[in-house]
């Protein structure tokens, strides 16, 4: 368990969604003078205890990959949600957001799935500017294939560490593909 004792669960996209998201990522967090991240969508955030690996694993090996239809680009005061993808909210990954919740003994209400593509504190017109240069075409969607237990104790964004990864399961539609938007980042 970390110094600080927060770790998170993350459900990450497959490499070729990951690597759209993660272009935008790092072009926002450029123009905004902040460090970027990978990509992601919290399932479980502010996890305090030592969490029990194994339940956490049973969950997640037993579930197939799935996608993940993004819908909106918002923005937002809060830091970790400065600009972001807001996710529809439908099963699978409420489910799994609640199944593991509950193992992790946290709150697991009120659920906004949304895959984050700056992190930052910016006035709401700088916000609005930044949300504004997103061009992703929506709806799309990002393919789920794995999900990551990161130690995101440290305020610095680059000092967080995945600790643990377990693979989803394949699914009967796999090659399940997002459908990524193309990367106009550049």
């Amino acid at each position: 368990m970390p110094a600080t004792g927060r770790l998170s669960l993350w459900a990450m996209p497959a490499a070729d969604d990951g690597d759209v998201y993660r272009e935008w990522i790092e072009r926002l967090a450029h123009a905004a003078d902040t460090c970027s991240f990978e990509p992601h969508l919290t399932l479980v955030g502010s996890i305090t205890t030592e969490p029990p690996r194994a339940r956490i694993a049973r969950i997640v090996v037993g579930t197939a990959r799935f996608a993940v239809d993004l819908v909106e680009v918002a923005d937002n005061p809060e830091r970790f949600r400065c600009v972001v993808l807001v996710a529809r909210a439908g099963s699978p990954i409420v489910t799994l957001h609640n199944q593991l919740a509950a193992v992790c003994a946290v709150d697991a209400a009120p659920y906004r799935p949304h895959l984050s593509l700056l992190y930052a504190e910016l006035d709401a017109v700088e916000r609005e500017r930044q949300r504004r240069s997103v061009t992703i075409p929506l709806p799309t969607r990002v393919a789920i294939d794995s999900v990551a237990l990161v130690d995101t104790s440290d305020a610095d964004v680059t000092r967080w560490s995945v600790i643990d990864r377990w693979p989803l399961l394949p699914s009967a539609s796999d090659g399940l593909r997002g459908r990524s938007p193309t990367s106009e980042a550049h």
